[in-house]
């Protein structure tokens, strides 16, 4: 599903991330692991060819990285669902709106997947809030959110990126547990967080993959 060789990536000439290599497995739940700014954030933008790597190599759903081909871009980010800390949802749109926009996208009329929808947002526990708009969301109720926007189409592979940040305890758990219900039914699923209290739970709930980020350096630790 995902696959590094040997890639790097840097800023102007700060080195972000150096010979990276390691692999993400259909239907695995791998959790990448490192203090804030240690390029997490970076390896996730390279996953979604949002940029591509200086040099070595990134493979994701079988198709090597390259920004300037913007149609297998496009494609590529329609196969992958992604839940950001930030929520990114477009203000003067409603919800369903939101959510209806990676549909749009992919090609599908929304209209035509209203129970879809519906049924979507009870399982995140936003059933009732489809006319709400974004402001109007609690933070935890915009996470949860997202997490519906990002599998609404689909898609083969989750990107979550620090989806527990800012959350209280019970919050976290709630957005976490939609997370593992979803890797639970067979979804692969790449995370990326600071939080080592975190990343301790997740290793006692399951069965996952974790790789340490230091200085630029991934080491797969299990």
């Amino acid at each position: 599903m995902v696959e590094f060789e040997h890639a790097g990536f840097s800023y102007g000439g700060t080195k972000v991330l150096r010979d990276v290599t390691f692999s993400v497995q259909e239907g695995a739940f791998c959790v990448v692991f490192g203090r804030p700014g240690a390029g997490k954030s970076t390896l996730l933008r390279l996953c979604r060819a949002e940029v591509a790597p200086d040099c070595g190599m990134v493979r994701v759903l079988g198709w090597p990285v390259q920004i300037r081909d913007r149609r297998g871009v496009s494609r590529l980010r329609q196969r992958i669902g992604l839940i950001r800390r930030d929520n990114r949802f477009l203000d003067h749109l409603t919800l369903a709106e939101n959510l209806a926009v990676p549909m749009l996208a992919n090609g599908s009329r929304p209209e035509e997947r209203g129970e879809d929808m519906a049924a979507l947002l009870a399982w995140v526990g936003l059933d009732g809030h489809a006319a709400e708009f974004p402001c109007n969301l609690t933070p935890a109720e915009a996470r949860r959110a997202a997490v519906a926007r990002a599998v609404i189409s689909g898609p083969e592979l989750i990107i979550a990126d620090e989806p527990v940040a800012g959350l209280s305890g019970e919050e976290a758990l709630e957005v976490m547990s939609l997370i593992l219900e979803l890797h639970g039914m067979g979804m692969t699923v790449l995370l990326a967080s600071s939080d080592g209290d975190l990343v301790q739970d997740l290793i006692a709930a399951r069965s996952v993959q974790v790789a340490h980020l230091e200085n630029g350096r991934l080491e797969v630790v299990t």
